[in-house]
């Protein structure tokens, strides 16, 4: 598992397997939206949906199929 720490390679994950940590948790998931402009990431694993604001991202990695 690589650890990104660049946000603007977040779109080269959208609708892959996602591991966020922000706000002093991990959370992950499948990425569906990343919103540069107002600033906030949407991921769900199947029954919940959480959107995080991209400022509390501390990293991410893709986790694969």
């Amino acid at each position: 598992m690589d650890i990104e720490q660049s946000l603007t390679k977040l779109d080269d994950y959208i609708g892959q397997k996602v591991q966020v940590v922000a706000y002093g948790a991990s959370y992950i998931g499948t990425l569906q939206k990343v919103d540069y402009e107002k600033g906030f990431m949407i991921i769900t694993d199947g029954k919940d949906t959480v959107t995080l604001d991209l400022d509390f991202v501390e990293s991410f990695a893709a986790l694969g199929e």
